[in-house]
């Protein structure tokens, strides 16, 4: 199942980004390959995480999946309006950086 994901989601845009990088920076094929599979561990661990905690664990990551929604569910508010406050921060000091 990794390996599907993986098959059905390489042509995405920061799949081709990091394949540019890779090519212009001229590393070795063994790093480059290293470097892909490491990208693609960190880009699927969302998915293949609770995946394989289902599969060994499948009593507690149910418990624990539904503590997670319940606890999002009752801070969805406090949680939109923190990301868009960081956001904004990021955006704000970026921007200030722009005008010396």
């Amino acid at each position: 199942m990794f390996f599907l994901g993986i098959i059905l989601d390489l042509p995405s845009v920061w799949y081709l980004a990091a394949l540019k990088y890779l090519i212009e920076a001229q590393f070795r094929i063994l790093i480059v390959l290293l470097l892909l599979m490491s990208y693609a561990l960190i880009v699927y661990a969302a998915i293949e995480l609770p995946l394989i905690s289902t599969i060994v664990w499948p009593k507690r990551t149910r418990a624990v999946v539904y503590a997670a929604n319940i606890w999002v569910k009752s801070n969805a508010c406090q949680l939109g309006a923190s990301l868009a406050g960081v956001i904004g921060i990021w955006l704000l000091v970026r921007g200030m950086g722009h005008l010396s």
